[in-house]
């Protein structure tokens, strides 16, 4: 399938996902308020954070096995899914452990069945991501897109009947998310049958190690790189009242609109540079059309997306009381736009096997990022908290630039520099897109 096909499928479905998310978002802050959303937002940001700590960056490892061809899929497949339901297991036992531990008093917001719940969550959370990334790998991109989209189709109607409608506040939000991971996973797992046939349940201990090898360099890279975009939420936990950290999280949710095409080319991008068929020379100049597209389009989007936000979406889809959401919104701002450019580049250095280069530039982030909270959450709450994320988002992105400029001198230079080809190659990629939405 062709890079634009592929690009076309992935936006598609993030500009169907990101609508449905934020209908979600709106149905749960307008039904819970914002202290149960920051309830919430919390118990499932530290769910997040200790899943993927705990994973080791091992969805990245299988990836880049199947990626560069060293193993296919069917090769891959029961051993990365074996591994997966010991990783689970071992995950919710972590997080059964923190819950009786009472380390975090906002957990105490739960009850057992409650845990039970996000137990499933997890378990069946890793045995998606698992499956998705070696589907990925293998450029079949429209199976986990068409998955998550009937998944996100099918969340808000199961909201309106158990939040909405029998009022059953947090438990139905976990109840829905459990309903859904469970039917995912068996989705996903009758998608790799029919495409790969019957899984062999064997354990190849040297796919493993292979995986180990490769994902446990981004592994680091990962977990610093979800401490800066969520860690702010975890720290505001402690800090603030959870009526602040819902406003907070409205903020975040909003301001991840901008995120929609970049997250969308990059599993595509990631592809294309680890293909060992192609020049590092042609690998950069895609790269780089890639970003400065990105750039301005994004500079004009979240001009629209301000104006609607401000007079629009927090008065009318979320209610006054969210308010109190846009200072955090506009301060995040720099950061989001800056992100983009640690997006493109982080996928560069690891797709050309500097992966360390890419750990070591999200690790600095992440210590100018844990600075600044610890100094503006206490003292400015949840906008001190936007403040730092925007400028540790920014650290980052210098950061990589750097690593990268180290790597590539000659090649970087031409990264951020726009010339009159990125015209010609603009308006190709939008024809070969209108041809495809032709057929």
């Amino acid at each position: 399938m062709s890079s634009a096909k592929n690009i076309l499928y992935n936006i598609g479905a993030k500009v169907l996902l990101y609508p449905l998310t934020f209908i979600v978002s709106i149905i749960i802050s307008r039904t819970l308020g914002p202290a149960d959303k920051g309830v919430l937002a919390f118990v499932l940001t530290v769910t997040s954070f200790c899943t993927l700590l705990l994973t080791f960056g091992m969805g990245m490892g299988f990836q880049y096995q199947i990626g560069s061809k060293k193993y296919s899929v069917a090769e891959v497949i029961g051993s990365a899914l074996i591994w997966a339901i010991v990783n689970g297991l071992i995950i919710n036992g972590g997080l059964g452990l923190l819950y009786l531990s009472g380390l975090m008093p906002i957990f105490s917001h739960l009850t057992f069945v409650q845990l039970g719940q996000i137990f499933v969550i997890v378990q069946c959370g890793i045995l998606q991501m698992i499956m998705s990334k070696m589907l990925v790998a293998d450029d079949q991109f429209v199976q986990p897109n068409a998955i998550n989209v009937g998944l996100g189709l099918a969340q808000p109607i199961f909201l309106l009947v158990l939040v909405w409608y029998l009022k059953l506040g947090i438990s139905g939000v976990l109840i829905t998310s459990a309903i859904l991971s469970i039917v995912g996973t068996f989705v996903f797992v009758m998608v790799m049958i029919k495409k790969y046939g019957r899984i062999a349940w064997n354990y190849r201990k040297n796919i493993v190690i292979d995986s180990w090898s490769y994902g446990i360099k981004s592994w680091l890279a990962d977990v610093t790189q979800m401490a800066n975009i969520r860690l702010d939420q975890i720290i505001l936990g402690f800090f603030v009242p959870t009526f602040q950290l819902g406003l907070y999280t409205v903020a975040v949710t909003l301001i991840e609109l901008i995120w929609i095409i970049p997250d969308g080319i990059n599993s595509v991008l990631l592809n294309q540079i680890m293909d060992p068929n192609k020049s590092i020379t042609s690998k950069f100049d895609n790269a780089g059309r890639i970003l400065r597209w990105l750039l301005v389009s994004n500079s004009l989007l979240v001009v629209l997306l301000y104006i609607f936000v401000k007079f629009l979406i927090i008065p009318y889809a979320y209610g006054e009381i969210f308010t109190g959401s846009l200072g955090p919104f506009v301060w995040l701002i720099p950061g989001a736009i800056a992100l983009i450019i640690t997006k493109v580049i982080s996928k560069i250095l690891t797709g050309t096997g500097h992966v360390q280069d890419t750990t070591k530039g999200v690790i600095l982030g992440a210590f100018v990022n844990i600075l600044l909270y610890l100094v503006c959450i206490p003292k400015w709450g949840i906008v001190g908290a936007a403040f730092a994320s925007s400028l540790g988002y920014i650290a980052i992105s210098f950061a990589m630039m750097y690593f990268c400029n180290r790597r590539f001198p000659l090649e970087f230079n031409k990264l951020l520099i726009w010339n009159k080809s990125d015209l010609n190659w603009g308006k190709d990629q939008f024809y070969k897109l209108h041809q495809i939405l032709l057929k």
